[in-house]
Formats: structure tokens, C-alpha cells, sequence
């Protein structure tokens, strides 16, 4: 395991980086660690934040102890920074750890960390220089250097700017344009054309990376995914649309506009969107997958116990006539609602409502102590403690936040699998909790195994405490894949 540490510390490449750390994660998988686990910590000072993070994750997730003085590295690594920021007046540590950041080498990093810094955070004047950098302002800075006693701290920053390691492309040559301005560099033009012609060259007969490529190299593995999905489009109706898909900043969940093809009736979406010639969709989405998390979420707390799970169909354990009903009623109460149908409540329905309302008032302090929820593979969901209806939204957040997390991680996961066994298949449309496979014909079977052992493997991966539940579509047949109801 440190000889693998030692590999991602020393790797170049996004690429091989990625590769050195799914080997690690699968050591940690295959057993206990032991005391080789704790050098994980090491690479909470990596450059590359999305190595930091992945980190962080397996620290939490496979139990590594951390010291006191340890947790804010440990925080910023998983971008909790209004927890961070909470913590700037009792430990001075924090407050350098978050203005550091500023200088992230990742401009995506940096922006980030702007929405829970403001210029009032800011002590000195060096502070706000890093505020402009992280910013990108680059004239502002250049207005700041102009003053005497802020000359020398504002051209260090944008010599440090300057440089391959700190900065992508775009970056450096703003950092260029604005060390001329100051006098501090005599030919931008030249400058500028050195970093252009220090770019890695490339084979003989292969042209050199486009735009797309090269914005690609700053993105995150599901932000690439995105992307591909855009490049790639969709048939409608026998054409290649290409409509914009994003993700919610709120949640997290990938949607799609223009046209907004998750909005469609359902008989709409599977007439008009088809698979190219010779390929067909096989489709599977994730059953009760907000009503399952939250039922994780109150085992996970000892607020519920295994024993007071219902048998079989959740929805069914609500209203087992009107399924529809069944759905409004928990969407009513993962958003804060449900009282209004108290007196047609059942036993299970009181009991769960009940130990809601105590998650309800432990998600609020958590709110007010660190300005939001974390969702559960780490990402940090902001909320004002001035929201209305504040303990419901801290509910919603968590759910529907980790309710991302999973399935962005299991597409991604789906994606990188074919990519390896079965290049000729692809995903090729997602609808929040489902999943559209295209694939050949004579593949659907062997595609239809890998896929249905991907998404299930969420299970183990995320330790759910309530199974998630997948169901199947082929040629318009259904069925329901199971996992187990309750974990051994």
C-alpha cells in the first residue's frame, strides 16, 4: 500500500493518477489495513483535489482514525468549507488552510471555495489579493499591485500564477497579460507563446488536442461524463439533438433542456427516443430510491430499527391500493410535510413520521453548526439558516443529494465498465433515478448482466442499510431485480 501511495504522489497524469487510486481502493476492499491505512493521510496534501477528496472518502469510509489537529485537512479535502470557516476564529490553521486554497492549481477548486469566502472573511490586504486570484480577477489585481505596499505581494502571486504546476493554459496567460501591465514582465506576447508551444507534443499524423480535449483536463470524471453525453446526443425521432445537460447545483441530479426530454410523458420518451440502427435500450432504474435512503439514513442513526422495516414494497406499506398516493405522501415528509394526512396515518406511517422528526432536528443543528448537510458520498449541500421550512430542506438536501451521489457514481461506474468489455454499448440517457442503455442486439444479454451488477453494487459500495432495488426493462418486458430486503 505505500509503495502505491508513493506511485499517485509521484504520477504526472490525471490518468494514471486515477488508475493508481482505484488499485488502492481495491487493496482496502480486499481486507483490513491496519496501520498501513493511516499513510492515506499523506495524500490529504496532494495538489490535485479530486485525489484529496477520493481520500478523504476512503479515510471516512474504511475507518481510519484521525487526530483533532488532523480534521480541518481532513474537511478541506472533502470541501466542507463553511464548516471550515465556522472554525477560522478557534483555530488559526483553518484560516491559512482555507486562503491557501485560493492558489488551488484546479480554477474550479478555487470557485468553490468563493462561495463560502467573502472580502468581510478577509483580515489583511495579502487575503484579499487571494480572494481576486481565486476569482480570477486579474485587473483588479493588477490595480492592486499598483499601490506600493501591495506591489511585491501581488506580483508574487501572479509569477506563482505563471507557472505550468499552479495554473491551467488560460490562467497563466491572464497572469502573463497582467505581469506586463505591472512592468514586471517585458513581452507578454513572448511569454504567452512559450506556454502555447510547452504544451506536451503529440504523434506524428494525430492532430493536437482540441479545445474540448484540453478543457476536459480540468474537469472531473463525472463532469467529463456529462460532456461525452452532450457530445454524443440524443436520436429523437430519427435525429441527433444535443441538448444542454447540466447538473442541479442544488442536488446534484443531471438534467436536461433544451429540449427538456425528462419533462416528456413517458409513452413520448420511449416512442420518439431511439437507439441508433442495429442497437436497441435496455433500461433499469433504481425503485423507491428517495423513500429507501431515508429509511438508511434513520437506521444509520439508531432511529429505526431493522425490525420495524416493512416487508416488501415500501410504497405498498403506505397505501397498498394507490401506489400514486403512496409516492405524494413520501415526497410530503422527505420535504417537511405529511401532517396533513395525519388521520388516514398507519401504524408504520406514525412510527416513521416520529423518528423523521427527531433526524429532522439533528439535521438542524447540523445546518446551523455548519451552514449545510453533507450527502453521502461527502459532497457538502450549502443552506442559509434563514430558509423557511429549514429542518424539511435539510431533509430533502440530504436525500435527494446522496440519491445523486449514487447514481452518478453507479452511471459513471456502468460507463467506464463498458467502456472496457463493450465498447459498442453506451449510456445513452439518463432520467434521474433511471438509466438507457444503447446497445447491439447480439450484445443485450451479456450488456444486461454487467449493467444489472453495477448498479446493484451501490449496495456495498455506499454500506446501505436498506438495499436499493433495481427494476429491468427489454423489449418492453419488466422485471424486478432484488436485493436483499434486509441486510444480514
Amino acid at each position: 500500500m505505500n509503495q502505491l501511495i508513493y506511485q499517485i504522489e509521484q504520477a504526472r497524469s490525471q490518468g494514471e493518477r486515477l488508475a493508481l487510486l482505484a488499485e488502492l481502493e481495491a487493496q482496502l476492499q480486499s481486507g483490513p489495513a491496519g496501520k498501513a491505512a493511516r499513510h492515506l493521510k499523506s495524500l490529504l496534501y496532494h495538489p490535485d483535489w479530486y485525489i484529496r477528496q477520493e481520500i478523504a472518502f476512503m479515510i471516512d469510509r474504511y475507518g481510519v482514525p484521525l487526530k483533532p489537529e488532523e480534521l480541518p485537512r481532513f474537511w478541506f479535502a472533502l470541501q466542507q468549507f463553511p464548516r471550515l470557516k465556522n472554525e477560522m476564529a478557534a483555530r488559526p490553521e483553518t484560516r491559512a488552510l482555507l486562503f491557501e486554497g485560493c492558489k488551488d492549481p484546479a480554477p474550479r477548486f478555487r470557485a468553490r471555495l468563493l462561495a463560502a469566502l467573502t472580502p468581510a472573511d478577509c483580515r489583511n490586504a495579502e487575503e484579499r489579493l487571494l480572494l481576486l486570484y481565486a476569482a480570477g480577477d486579474y485587473p483588479a489585481l493588477v490595480e492592486q499591485g499598483c499601490e506600493p505596499e501591495m506591489r511585491e505581494a501581488a506580483l508574487a502571486l501572479l509569477k506563482s500564477g505563471l507557472k505550468e504546476e499552479n495554473n491551467p493554459e488560460y490562467h497563466r496567460k491572464q497572469c502573463a497579460f497582467a505581469l506586463e501591465q505591472l512592468h514586471a514582465l517585458d513581452n507578454a506576447a513572448a511569454a504567452v507563446q512559450e506556454i502555447l508551444s510547452g504544451k506536451a507534443p503529440h504523434h506524428a499524423g494525430q492532430p493536437p488536442p482540441d479545445e474540448e480535449t484540453v478543457a476536459g483536463l480540468h474537469l472531473s470524471p463525472l463532469e467529463q461524463f456529462i460532456r461525452r453525453l452532450q457530445r454524443q446526443g440524443v436520436r429523437v425521432d430519427g435525429e441527433a439533438v444535443y441538448p444542454l445537460i447540466q447538473q442541479s447545483p442544488a442536488t446534484g441530479r443531471i438534467t436536461y433542456r433544451q429540449p427538456g426530454l425528462q419533462t416528456w410523458p413517458k409513452e413520448e420518451r420511449q416512442k420518439r427516443i431511439t437507439p441508433a440502427p442495429g442497437c436497441c435500450w435496455l433500461r433499469w432504474d433504481y425503485r423507491a430510491m428517495e423513500p429507501t435512503l431515508l429509511l438508511h439514513f434513520l437506521l444509520e442513526r439508531f432511529l429505526i430499527s431493522l425490525e420495524d422495516l416493512p416487508e416488501g414494497d415500501l410504497y405498498a406499506a403506505v397505501d397498498a391500493q394507490d401506489r400514486n398516493a403512496a409516492k405524494t405522501w413520501f415526497n410530503a415528509v422527505i420535504n417537511g410535510g405529511g401532517k396533513t394526512y395525519h388521520e388516514q396515518l398507519n401504524p408504520w406511517q406514525i412510527q416513521l413520521l416520529d423518528a423523521l422528526r427527531e433526524l429532522r432536528q439533528e439535521l438542524l443543528q447540523t445546518v446551523y453548526a455548519e451552514g449545510g448537510v453533507a450527502a453521502i458520498a461527502g459532497n457538502f449541500l450549502a443552506l442559509s439558516a434563514e430558509e423557511p421550512n429549514l429542518a424539511g430542506k435539510a431533509v430533502n438536501r440530504l436525500v435527494q443529494g446522496s440519491a445523486s451521489d449514487i447514481f452518478n457514481h453507479a452511471v459513471l461506474q456502468l460507463q467506464q465498465r463498458l467502456d472496457e468489455k463493450y465498447p459498442a454499448a453506451r449510456v445513452g440517457f439518463l432520467l434521474f433515478d433511471e438509466v438507457w442503455v444503447e446497445a447491439p442486439a447480439e450484445l443485450s444479454g451479456a450488456v444486461a448482466a454487467l449493467a444489472r451488477e453495477t448498479l446493484l453494487a451501490v449496495n456495498d459500495h455506499f454500506q446501505l442499510l436498506c438495499p436499493l432495488k433495481i427494476r429491468e426493462e427489454q423489449a418492453g418486458q419488466e422485471k424486478e431485480e432484488i436485493t436483499n430486503d434486509k441486510p444480514q
